[in-house]
């Protein structure tokens, strides 16, 4: 009697361009795979464990160790033994630095971003959009108390953000529409703008007074005052602000911040040879 067998289904042998296809698509996922650890380890300066990364990844830990490995001989991850922690490493930051190089308005904006935190004794921040997102290109830290909620190098969405609301006030109502469609408007604090309707606005009054706050809406307990600096088109080119605690950033003192922070933004612009948009009429 004979028995019943499952066979493998014999396989037809795949054609070299075939073979080709599949390891480049292979090679794009480990790529892929390795850019979103180096995220990872970027969103803390503490570090990750191995298991960590692979939660939060969402990848196998033998994946995670195999990456880690090859992005280690190539110095763009380090593994602090003492710790068992993964971090990010020096070709990392080299080639990171290099966005800041080719935004080479970074190292002009230096003192104007020193008299805007010393004028105000607050820090002083340097930020582009980046993807419909804030990152922060360079501080002057105040020499007050004070806690940063975006690191240099951070990026934050820009409904959240003094900065990505003073460029977003630049933007016309399709333009943000569009970027509230892509990222949402998600609510970090009971203070912060979920409804579209009130984000437009709150930028109705940006264009108004020119410059934008972030009233404790990404963190409570801080605030940020910010102004666009624009390039030689009149269009934004980066932003700069002051971030403090809202016992220092009180309402009394937020005028005058304000004028001084878009007074400041309107020097570095003229620095990088930009030009002030036509003052609208009303």
């Amino acid at each position: 009697m004979s028995k019943n067998v499952i066979r493998r289904k014999s396989l037809e042998p795949r054609s070299p361009s075939e073979a080709d296809h599949d390891a480049r698509d292979g090679g794009v996922q480990s790529v892929d795979r390795a850019l979103s650890i180096l995220e990872t380890l970027a969103e803390d300066d503490e570090g990750y464990r191995l298991s960590d990364l692979a939660v939060r990844t969402g990848l196998s830990a033998s994946t995670v160790h195999r990456l880690l490995a090859t992005l280690e001989s190539r110095r763009f991850v380090q593994f602090d033994r003492a710790q068992s922690k993964w971090h990010v490493g020096v070709r990392s930051f080299t080639v990171g630095a290099s966005f800041a190089r080719r935004r080479n308005f970074s190292t002009q904006a230096i003192p104007y971003l020193r008299k805007l935190r010393d004028l105000t004794r607050e820090t002083a921040n340097l930020a582009v959009v980046d993807d419909e997102f804030i990152i922060v290109l360079t501080r002057m830290e105040s020499r007050e108390i004070m806690r940063s909620l975006t690191q240099v190098g951070g990026r934050v969405a820009m409904v959240t953000s003094g900065v990505g609301k003073a460029v977003l006030a630049t933007y016309s109502d399709e333009d943000v529409g569009a970027v509230i469609r892509h990222h949402g408007m998600p609510r970090l604090t009971e203070k912060s703008i979920v409804r579209p309707s009130d984000l437009f606005k709150e930028l109705e009054k940006v264009r108004r007074r020119g410059f934008a706050i972030d009233d404790e809406e990404a963190c409570m307990g801080l605030r940020c005052i910010a102004a666009v600096v624009y390039n030689d088109c009149a269009e934004p080119l980066a932003a700069i602000s002051v971030s403090g605690m809202t016992s220092r950033l009180t309402d009394e003192r937020l005028p005058q911040l304000g004028q001084t922070v878009r007074e400041v933004a309107a020097e570095l612009t003229v620095a990088l040879g930009g030009v002030m948009p036509a003052a609208k009429s009303a």
